[in-house]
């Protein structure tokens, strides 16, 4: 009797220290700094994505996101009715493969909920923006990079 409560009493703890751990941190609480979060992406074509993770950056508790997309033909973004230009696009060689161009943007995010937003991409409708949603996984929120940019 006496092993059977110590087991259950330890896997009462274990538990607890488990369902601790995997709780997603309090996103309101989060000091400066830079992170690393998990996103994706629903919408549009299936060969246009971000990276993931996205780097997201937070100053005086607002955070925001740099998307990076697969192409550089992302001309704007569209979120809560604000226009968003890209912040470049740029020409990456790895490795002496052939150069891939992406598109990044610097845009306000939240934290575990479908996030709505419009991309205009000039190889797929120079026309009309594309709706997608992004969600920002806070559970796979890294940890802030402390390192000085100079």
């Amino acid at each position: 009797m006496k092993k059977l409560i110590t087991t259950i009493l330890a896997l009462t703890v274990a538990c607890s220290f488990l369902l601790a751990c995997s709780k997603a941190p309090d996103v309101s609480k989060l000091k400066d700094g830079v992170y690393s979060c998990s996103v994706t992406v629903n919408g549009g074509k299936e060969n246009e994505v971000i990276q993931s993770p996205a780097t997201i950056n937070v100053v005086k508790g607002g955070p925001t996101a740099v998307i990076v997309w697969n192409t550089c033909n992302v001309e704007y973004m569209i979120v809560k009715g604000q226009r968003y230009d890209p912040i470049n696009s740029s020409k990456q060689t790895a490795g002496g493969e052939a150069e891939k161009a992406y598109s990044r943007f610097v845009i306000p995010m939240d934290f575990d909920m479908d996030f709505p937003v419009s991309a205009l991409t000039s190889d797929v409708d120079a026309e009309n923006p594309i709706e997608y949603v992004l969600y920002f996984r806070s559970s796979t929120l890294g940890a802030p990079n402390t390192t000085k940019r100079k």
